[in-house]
């Protein structure tokens, strides 16, 4: 329905072409700067010469999800590292997954905008946490709404984000003794690509959009 994507070489992800009347254009103007989809290409590294992550203790693992209330971490405040995409979560399986732009429209209210969060733990391991990302007009609800807030507080201190219920509000609960700074990451779609392999939806008969559309059973 307007909306194109591309590929910027092999094994590169998609990148979404704005069309002011999808679903990614419900965001505030001023946060539309990473929307939906990406290519590897597109954003490079941070420079940070001289700094490799096994170096300085980064694990090789990135989880996707939110933190487990016990965990302390950081959110890395950079503006390269917090984009927003169209994604599904599969209830089945539990895991959310990317959706290219051009099914967007295919998939209607089952397509979520979501903002992913780079955060490290105490223990170097990356989480990637995708939140909802505000709707038009910044509408959000009391929990989502929460996450950001508790995000900001993760900006320059270690907490650990707990959840009032089920879906009660989240709580940043801030560390009184850790205060050293961790080793970020340096390649935001490489975490990406580690943490979605296998869980990007390129095409209308993958799987769960099959699911969805009733043609095989759960």
């Amino acid at each position: 329905m307007g909306r194109k994507g591309k590929r910027d070489g092999a094994g590169a992800l998609p990148v979404v072409e704005h069309n002011p009347s999808s679903l990614v254009e419900v965001m505030p103007a001023g946060a539309q700067r990473g929307v939906a989809m990406f290519s590897a290409n597109r954003l490079r590294p941070v420079d940070r010469p001289g700094v490799s992550t096994a170096e300085f203790g980064l694990r090789d693992v990135v989880l996707v999800g939110k933190p487990a209330p016990q965990d302390f971490v950081r959110a890395y405040n950079h503006p390269d590292f917090a984009h927003d995409f169209a994604m599904l979560y599969d209830t089945v399986n539990g895991e959310f997954l990317i959706l290219a732009p051009e099914l967007i429209d295919e998939v209607g209210p089952d397509a979520k905008l979501r903002r992913l969060y780079t955060l490290v733990d105490w223990t170097g391991r990356v989480i990637l946490w995708p939140l909802l990302a505000p709707g038009a007009a910044g509408r959000i609800d009391p929990y989502t709404r929460s996450g950001h807030a508790a995000i900001v507080r993760a900006y320059n201190s270690w907490v650990r984000l707990v959840a009032v219920g089920e879906r009660g509000p989240i709580i940043a609960r801030e560390s009184t003794t850790h205060h050293i700074e961790p080793v970020w990451p340096t390649d935001y779609y490489a975490l990406i690509e580690k943490a979605f392999a296998g869980r990007v939806i390129t095409t209308a008969d993958h799987p769960l959009l099959r699911r969805l559309r009733g043609e095989i059973p759960v």
